[in-house]
């Protein structure tokens, strides 16, 4: 393993205690270590900058994990060894080409986006900014005229939680620190229709297919006027009830009966 490389800590196959262990080594042997999320937007984290150097631990968001992993790297070797840079100073030597800078995270995404930082230092009382890059013509995600892909995989995550525009990014801040299903993120998206999602009618049958998807199905099932894809975020936070299928496996169907049970069944079984 390379000393300070990133990992994504559920496809790494470790427990939480050789996952702990991992830092601590990490950070001790090297100073600093980068952790990734996986997800439909992805982000990375350091561990250990704020330690080391007392400097700020950075997060990046919206990019490929490997490569979001590898900037961040960058981006302390940097910081360490010259002069401290302001919140929305641009500077160069992180990314090929293009500036990135840095804004202070606002304490309310600490406890969702990043656990692992408090339990690395026993607190959340620890200074973390955010790596933002621009889109390839240099505009900052809060220009107007920036590319859609800028401004929306990347949060303002330097608003705080409650004051930020509803979207993905929200529903991870809102939802991540209790989220039930830890094998899919609140900004996943699954199919239910706007009637699910507004309690208009009830999901009367639930499929969670061999590759992991979710559907959450009307007494229309997969007509056209009732198919869509919503956040599973924004379902859950309308429906909290559907916690009940955290434990449903892959390939299986639960629909309910007119006798207002559940039932559940796997597709390979037959019926």
């Amino acid at each position: 393993m390379p000393s300070h490389a990133g990992l994504d800590c559920c496809a790494s196959g470790r427990d939480r205690g050789s996952w702990d262990r991992w830092i601590r080594d990490t950070v001790a042997e090297v100073g600093w270590a980068v952790v990734s999320v996986s997800g439909e937007t992805p982000y990375a984290f350091t561990i250990g900058v704020w330690h080391s150097y007392e400097l700020p631990e950075l997060g990046m968001f919206g990019l490929r994990e490997q490569d979001m992993q590898t900037w961040l790297n960058n981006c302390v070797r940097l910081l360490r060894c010259r002069e401290p840079v302001a919140d929305g100073e641009p500077f160069t030597g992180v990314l090929d080409r293009f500036p990135v800078q840095t804004r202070s995270i606002h304490p309310s995404w600490y406890r969702s986006l990043f656990p692992t930082i408090g339990g690395y230092y026993g607190t959340f009382e620890v200074p973390v900014r955010q790596l933002v890059w621009p889109d390839r013509d240099g505009r900052w995600p809060w220009d107007p005229a920036a590319t859609l892909t800028c401004r929306e995989r990347q949060p303002s995550a330097w608003v705080p939680l409650a004051e930020h525009p509803e979207g993905a990014w929200r529903l991870m801040g809102e939802l991540s620190a209790d989220w039930p299903f830890e094998y899919l993120e609140p900004d996943s998206t699954v199919m239910a229709s706007a009637e699910v999602v507004a309690g208009t009618l009830p999901i009367v049958a639930v499929t969670h297919d061999a590759d992991g998807g979710w559907d959450f199905l009307d007494e229309r099932g997969y007509a056209d006027e009732a198919a869509g894809w919503v956040h599973f975020g924004k379902l859950y936070q309308a429906q909290p009830w559907l916690a009940r299928f955290v434990a449903m496996e892959p390939d299986s169907q639960a629909w309910l009966d007119a006798d207002g049970q559940w039932h559940t069944r796997r597709f390979s079984a037959g019926s």
